[in-house]
């Protein structure tokens, strides 16, 4: 048994173990230097011989220590500055010097100019020689002349200096080119002065070490250049490390990244199949083609697919997971966009269903028509005979009215109906319109409420809310049917992120956030999904006729007023439809709206009417003048445009959107050119809110909804003339 020790500047490590005590120490190749640490951990019958070489190397003192393979003898041989203790049994001098001849470490003497005064075998080996052959010789016959003088120079600076030089040096043996570390040290000696080395062969540690930097270079290449995102875990599933494409997808640093779980960047519904899929990778399962959705720190989703697999330890413990990411946003966004595409072609296809609308149209038409004309041939006949006739002008403008209405219907379906639009209470809303709904239902079937109180307020017209309100309660009621049953009304609000959005009726696109809900709920008879799917379309019904425009004018309404709707039912299970509308910031006070007194303010003013119509311009001419109002009538805007360059400038103008050769638009900007203080009422049959999109950022003088009435326009032209004599124009 033998160990060879050297004191480095590192401390004592072990440089060469024998056969014997390799094997009774159990030492692996390549770890002897960590042997003196390991002695005092694996046995302590072994703690004495660690404690012996140290003390020996401590006091210089030869000393004899007891082992498991018998008594071994520990000296310490010193060198000018580099030290060794020879571990080695008791044995005669023949057996050390057997010993250190055919130790794995190469040994010499030479003098200071390089002549070798000794070597081991292994030294004679490494040349491809026997010790005979090169002992008396110079380093120039065994190594070269340019060789020979750097030993030289480097055996003067050990002398010189009484120091340990310590280097790596490459040279050509029978074995091929190899390299070795080379230990020497000034050798005390009472003649000329010499010098000791010791050499180890480390060309294959080299060899092997440059393989695994260069495979480590190739892999940091490899995990820098590729485009997909590599992940690494530990066994807590804290991250240890990250390639700059998966911080980059993620919007983070690495180093940010470092100890963060991978359940703690996941989009929030994510989190449980996350951690599900972390405990499976922990019982030894691969994942395979996963989907997550991960939310950079802005919130943006990032949409990615990976595979991970475990890592294992040593002894086939769970160690981690290593898991490659790719980011398929961009191709989820164009699946999104092809789904919206095929909804925008579902949508299409229920153009079809306008047939039925046109149907529907002209039935309630022609029942207008019918009283309108039947009434007119009367007050035609009955003004030459009978006072009566004012009778029938007062059936032929309420079948008008009716009409009216009809059409403001027509354009709440399209969600370009006309609303004003202010911060209403929703529960306080519905306590006010409630009574009328309950004398529109079912006798049998009882209206609940269960309205929250401090609601954020809404942006809505109350009397489109009281239109959905009252579509919604008859509807419910006949799905009730003609027996006993109850409705109930509930107001909430929710806070709706998109993929809840995204399972409403109407606004899939509607952003995420706070909103205000009504719920009518009934227990009648619900719906199968094939019933849902068409309910809102015009004139549908499970019923044997259809009726009206009642539901569909309902989501016209929420359309424009960016809201949404949601129902759920089964059959044998009622139903519920959920009415969103979007919150407001803040619950503003109610403010005291003060009448508006309409009066004659004719007194000569002129009116230019600009309008393609000309029943609508012989309307407003009558009205006008009898007013008091001197009116000008042109044809278009082009017209218009015209007659402002030969008359007097007007003191307002009542302009038409819509108009061929220069429409509303174009005209108003001509007129802002002549004349920007020119006070400008806009008539359009559209709403006011889609109107005015032609004029965002002008100032117009006001608004009139067709059909009008004559209180409207001459409330709308007075307002506009005050205006101009407020602002002095």
């Amino acid at each position: 048994m033998w160990l060879l020790v050297e004191v480095t500047s590192r401390g004592p490590v072990v440089r060469a173990v024998g056969p014997a005590a390799r094997e009774v120490l159990r030492v692996a190749p390549g770890s002897e230097g960590e042997l003196l640490e390991g002695l005092a951990s694996s046995s302590t019958a072994l703690e004495p011989l660690r404690a012996g070489v140290l003390a020996c190397l401590g006091d210089g003192h030869r000393r004899t220590v007891d082992t498991p393979l018998g008594p071994v003898i520990v000296e310490r041989v010193e060198g000018a500055t580099s030290t060794w203790a020879v571990v080695h049994a008791l044995v005669d001098e023949a057996s050390i010097d057997r010993f250190f001849q055919r130790a794995p470490l190469g040994a010499f003497v030479s003098t200071v100019g390089g002549v070798l005064r000794f070597c081991n075998e292994t030294y004679a080996a490494y040349l491809g020689r026997t010790p005979s052959q090169i002992v008396n010789r110079h380093n120039r016959d065994l190594f070269g002349e340019s060789l020979a003088q750097r030993f030289e120079a480097r055996n003067r600076q050990v002398v010189e200096r009484n120091e340990t030089s310590e280097s790596v040096e490459t040279f050509d043996t029978p074995a091929g080119t190899r390299t070795f570390f080379v230990n020497v040290f000034p050798l005390p000696s009472g003649q000329a002065p010499e010098v000791a080395g010791v050499l180890m062969d480390v060309t294959d540690r080299l060899v092997a070490q440059q393989a695994l930097a260069r495979q480590e270079r190739t892999m940091n290449t490899v995990l820098e250049k590729v485009n997909n995102g590599v992940w690494v875990v530990d066994a807590d599933s804290r991250t240890t490390f990250v390639n700059p494409a998966m911080a980059s997808m993620l919007g983070r640093s690495a180093a940010q990244l470092l100890g963060v779980r991978p359940d703690e960047l996941v989009k929030r519904t994510e989190v449980g199949d996350v951690e599900t899929r972390m405990r499976d990778r922990e019982r030894g399962d691969s994942i395979n083609a996963s989907e997550t959705t991960f939310l950079k720190p802005d919130g943006t989703e990032v949409f990615t697919i990976h595979s991970a697999t475990p890592l294992l330890d040593a002894d086939g413990k769970f160690a981690g997971s290593v898991a490659v990411v790719m980011d398929i946003s961009d191709q989820k966004r164009r699946e999104l966009e092809l789904k919206r595409a095929e909804e925008r072609l579902h949508e299409a296809q229920k153009l079809e269903s306008l047939g039925v609308l046109a149907g529907g149209i002209a039935h309630d038409f022609n029942n207008l028509l019918t009283g309108i004309l039947g009434n007119t041939t009367s007050l035609r006949d009955e003004l030459r005979r009978s006072p009566e006739a004012a009778e029938s002008a007062a059936l032929i403008e309420k079948a008008a009215t009716r009409a009216a209405e009809l059409c403001r219907q027509m354009l709440a379906f399209s969600g370009r109906g006309h609303f004003v639009v202010k911060p209403t209470d929703l529960s306080a809303h519905i306590s006010a319109s409630i009574d009328l709904a309950r004398a529109s239902v079912d006798k049998r079937h009882t209206l609940r409420l269960e309205l929250a109180s401090g609601l954020p307020l809404v942006k809505a017209d109350a009397s489109q809310l009281s239109q959905v309100l009252l579509s919604l309660i008859l509807n419910a009621s006949e799905a009730i049917g003609p027996r006993p049953g109850s409705i109930t009304l509930t107001t909430s609000t929710v806070d709706a992120d998109a993929a809840y959005l995204q399972s409403t009726y109407l606004s899939p696109d509607l952003p995420a956030g706070r909103y205000v809900c009504l719920d009518v709920t009934d227990d009648g008879e619900g719906m199968t999904s094939e019933v849902q799917a068409r309910l809102f379309e015009p004139y549908f019904s499970t019923r044997a006729t259809g009726r009206g425009l009642g539901l569909p004018a309902t989501l016209g309404v929420l359309r424009g007023h960016r809201g949404a709707v949601k129902v759920t039912s089964a059959p044998g299970k009622g139903s519920t439809v959920r009415v969103f509308l979007p919150a407001a910031e803040a619950r503003t006070s109610s403010s005291t709206v003060m009448p508006v007194v309409v009066q004659s303010a004719g007194a000569g003013k002129t009116v230019l009417v600009v309008d393609d119509e000309p029943l609508v311009r012989s309307t407003l001419r009558r009205l006008l003048v009898r007013d008091g109002y001197v009116v000008v009538e042109a044809t278009d805007g082009q017209h218009a445009l015209e007659l402002l360059s030969q008359m007097k400038r007007p003191d307002v103008v009542l302009l038409d959107l819509s108009m061929p050769r220069l429409d509303g638009a174009a005209t108003f900007h001509e007129l802002q050119k002549r004349d920007a203080t020119l006070p400008v009422v806009l008539m359009s049959g559209y709403s006011e809110q889609d109107a005015v999109q032609h004029f965002l950022g002008e100032d117009l003088a006001g608004f009139v909804q067709k059909p009008f009435s004559n209180a409207e326009v001459l409330r709308c032209v007075s307002q506009a003339l005050a205006k101009r004599a407020t602002s002095g124009g």
